[in-house]
């Protein structure tokens, strides 16, 4: 009588470390963390002479939220951002919080905050320079013309606008439209793989 045995296969395969990038846990790390990362941007704040506006990181990261997460976790991440200042914790600019702020002077730049990564996130739905390029530039002039004309309807002039919430920013603007390309060109397509 023959026996027959069995060999137990015991090697293990190629063990999978990151989730697929459509779970919903990694949805969220990437929203939260762009939500963190607009908080620690409002912290970096130079107050200009002449305007209630300061000048802060956070137009950068909400440019790069579009880049990197794409259009809706970039939405979500600034929705995330704005109900936290909403619901009364000091995440805005200047340690701001509450409605009070949000329809303030810089409502109109808040507002952008929502719209721009999705903007930039259509924008930059396949990787390269130009469209990197488009997607900041655009994106600026969003983030601009929504602060200005908000600020235009709370101080009755077009010009005080402009004074207060555009001149004194375009340096700056420019510098971190820089900062953005150049994070978008980078670390992009790595952001791509992962949240998109």
């Amino acid at each position: 009588m023959m026996k027959h045995t069995q060999q137990i296969n015991l090697t293990v395969g190629p063990v999978a470390i990151a989730p697929p990038k459509s779970s919903a846990v990694v949805a969220g790390v990437g929203v939260g963390l762009f939500c963190l990362l607009t908080i620690l941007g409002a912290m970096v704040r130079v107050p200009l002479p002449g305007t209630p506006v300061p000048m802060t990181l956070q137009t950068a990261v909400v440019l790069f939220a579009g880049v990197a997460l794409g259009a809706r976790l970039g939405a979500f991440s600034q929705l995330l951002y704005l109900a936290i200042g909403l619901v009364g914790v000091p995440v805005f600019a200047d340690s701001g919080a509450g409605p009070q702020y949000v329809f303030g002077a810089t409502g109109g730049y808040l507002l952008g905050f929502l719209i721009v990564p999705i903007v930039a996130g259509w924008l930059t739905a396949r990787s390269g320079l130009k469209r990197t390029l488009a997607a900041v530039a655009v994106g600026t002039i969003l983030i601009f013309a929504l602060g200005v004309g908000w600020l235009a309807l709370s101080t009755g002039s077009v010009w005080t606008a402009l004074q207060q919430g555009l001149f004194p920013f375009w340096l700056g603007a420019v510098l971190k439209c820089g900062l953005v390309v150049a994070a978008g060109c980078v670390l992009g397509p790595a952001c791509r793989k992962i949240w998109r």
